[in-house]
């Protein structure tokens, strides 16, 4: 009936109970836990960087050093062969002193033309 639903409409609501609290945080490190951990990782990637990079400059140095030495090794084969060459020349330009004081000429530039001239002349003689 109407009265009836008025009054239960009407009538005092229950109090309800109240709800628990919700857990202010889980159970877990605490915030200067979590600082102290992450204070701890950036040191070891820290060190980690600096080994790396360290292991790094070792592989350059001794890659450098490599490189130095094979142009040492080089610079000494070229040495040689620049002393061979320079010994070899000086045996030639004896030779063509030798030759020049035949012609009676101290020019060792002109000895070759000497040479050609008195070769083409003996050579119309014996033909």
């Amino acid at each position: 009936s109407l009265p009836k639903a008025h009054t239960q409409v009407s009538a005092p609501k229950p109090a309800k109970k109240a709800e628990p609290a919700p857990d202010p945080m889980p159970e877990g490190p605490s915030l200067d836990e979590l600082v102290d951990e992450l204070q701890a990782e950036n040191l070891r990637l820290t060190e980690e960087i600096k080994a790396a990079q360290a292991d790094d400059l070792k592989a350059e140095a001794i890659k450098w050093r490599r490189a130095y030495d094979a142009a040492q090794r080089t610079a000494s084969e070229k040495m040689d062969a620049a002393a061979r060459l320079e010994r070899e020349l000086q045996n030639v330009s004896n030779r063509l002193q030798r030759i020049g004081k035949l012609f009676g000429e101290r020019d060792t530039a002109k000895v070759p033309a000497l040479v050609e001239a008195f070769y083409r002349q003996h050579a119309k003689e014996a033909a």
